[in-house]
């Protein structure tokens, strides 16, 4: 608004594109009266302006860059799919040699790691939307197909999407895939739409491989067999998250963090000196129950006459993981850990600060 002037003593203004004079007092009756809606819609910008001193927010366009990530994130989904084509009309193992042997190493020399990382998780994000007159998730071995291409040692951040059944020949190529080229991980998660077993070996190999490994994600799929491999192969952990698995109990924590080996008596000096942790010493009559379902090994009941030999022991000896020092979060909301399993946490690795969300 501009060019105030007087008129009979009544304060009046004068918009500088339309030229209707108008009385500042009442200007909205004036403007509905002299003006068309764009006009006042003008003149409401105007006085938002001048009221609040800024220019209101307005709609901005994309990045040019975030438009090719997402171009190019949609060609990758496509270029996947084929190949899942191309498995179904040949082998699976023919159309993972060709993403592995001929195309992988054209992305992977074109496009840095940081780039790679993102076009992996907007990928997972395409697969993750409902196909278009099906309805249906992307499924099968396209999350596999994607990870052949992209994923590399530079890579620091992943989410991979499993299969939904045990005994998946994609899910026992994925994991051998996080084994070679998922060495430079840094934070991991695991997702999967049912709760059913894992490779507990590939797993293991997957997860020793990544030796920087510091966050791991395994919400609704851990148990406690697969808690017993994390212990044993994430060393530098500082985020475990398990919610809402309910596999997951105090017996399983126990093997998260402690180690346990059992040992003959005349090793005693040698445990004694390398373990750290706490060590029972039980007779052979205690331990029968343990080891009968070792007797396949050799323990029988003849066994039973070293009992007369009082040197003839066995060690328990519980040592912690190397995760104890460097775990801080352990998200166990809505599992079956008990008071119990929270109290051993705790004792075992006293930097933990948070135990939920």
């Amino acid at each position: 608004l501009s060019s105030p002037h007087s008129d009979h003593g009544v304060s009046r203004s004068q918009c500088s594109q339309c030229r209707y004079s108008v009385q500042s007092s009442c200007w909205r009756a004036c403007a509905r009266e002299h003006v068309s809606s764009h006009l006042l819609d003008h003149w409401d910008y105007s006085l938002e302006v001048a009221r609040n001193g800024v220019m209101p927010p307005t709609k901005q366009p994309s990045a040019l860059a975030s438009l090719a990530q997402s171009a190019l994130a949609a060609q990758l989904v496509s270029l996947c799919r084929t190949l899942q084509t191309v498995a179904q009309e040949t082998t699976p193992a023919h159309a993972l040699s060709i993403a592995q042997t001929r195309l992988r190493p054209l992305w992977i020399s074109s496009l840095p790691g940081c780039v790679r990382a993102r076009l992996l998780e907007e990928g997972a994000g395409i697969l993750a939307t409902p196909v278009p007159d099906t309805g249906a998730m992307g499924a099968g071995p396209v999350p596999l197909y994607l990870l052949s291409l992209l994923l590399a040692p530079d890579i620091k951040r992943l989410r991979v999407e499993l299969c939904c059944y045990y005994g998946c020949s994609h899910q026992a190529a994925l994991l051998r895939l996080l084994t070679n080229q998922g060495s430079g991980l840094e934070s991991l998660q695991l997702a999967r739409s049912a709760l059913l077993r894992l490779d507990h070996n590939l797993l293991h190999s997957a997860l020793l491989s990544a030796a920087s490994l510091q966050r791991l994600i395994l919400q609704n799929i851990a148990s406690d067999s697969i808690l017993t491999v994390v212990g044993s192969a994430c060393k530098n952990l500082t985020v475990l998250d398990v919610a809402h698995s309910r596999q997951v109990t105090d017996a399983g924590l126990r093997q998260l963090f402690l180690q346990v080996e059992i040992r003959d008596k005349t090793q005693t000096t040698r445990c004694r000196n390398d373990v750290k942790g706490k060590l029972k010493t039980m007779r052979w009559s205690c331990l029968r129950k343990l080891l009968r379902p070792f007797s396949h090994l050799g323990f029988s009941r003849n066994s039973e006459t070293k009992m007369a030999d009082v040197s003839f022991l066995l060690e328990y000896c519980e040592s912690r993981n190397p995760l104890c020092k460097s775990l801080r979060v352990l998200n166990i909301a809505n599992t079956a850990v008990t008071s119990a399993g929270v109290l051993l946490a705790l004792r075992s690795a006293p930097g933990i600060h948070s135990l939920g969300d």
